[in-house]
């Protein structure tokens, strides 16, 4: 019986324990602000040119910029093409913090390469040949790196 009554009391005072000596549960709360879009920057590379434009409009005169310097610049060399054809192909153009741009890939068609097979090199340093731009893209006013996709449609006519 003695055996019996130690077994119990030892018993309560572990439960009483326990019970005492409850340790708090804490919570964390966690709040997601947005979701980030990281395919998309709130704000584009800024050329020089685009620095006295608001903010609204900025993006749109670096598009602006972008396509009428390259144009520009491509439109100086003569090619030697000898079949009429239109084609449009796609060149994807990195804008890295630094201020520098560079050709991430270009995706010609065989009608282009074989009518133009130099129009890779020559548009890869006519890119690298652009001069800086001010401000890298943002997001979240973090700078950030960034890469546009450009279209690029090339008519030739005799």
């Amino acid at each position: 019986m003695f055996k019996w009554g130690f077994f119990g009391l030892v018993l309560l005072t572990l439960l009483s324990c326990e019970m005492i000596s409850n340790p708090q549960k804490t919570t964390q709360q966690i709040t997601l602000d947005t979701i980030l879009d990281l395919s998309t920057v709130d704000v584009y590379p800024l050329f020089e040119t685009c620095q006295n434009f608001d903010s609204s409009t900025q993006n749109y005169c670096f598009e602006q910029t972008l396509k009428e310097e390259l144009e520009e610049r491509i439109n100086e060399h003569v090619f030697e093409v000898y079949t009429e054809f239109n084609d449009t192909i796609y060149a994807r153009i990195g804008f890295e913090n630094t201020g520098k741009m560079y050709v991430k890939d270009l995706q010609l068609s065989e009608l282009v390469k074989k009518e133009i097979p130099d129009f890779d090199t020559i548009f890869r340093d006519e890119v690298e040949k652009f001069p800086t731009f001010l401000q890298s893209s943002t997001k979240r006013g973090i700078p950030v790196h960034s890469v546009f996709t450009l279209p690029i449609i090339i008519k030739v006519k005799s």
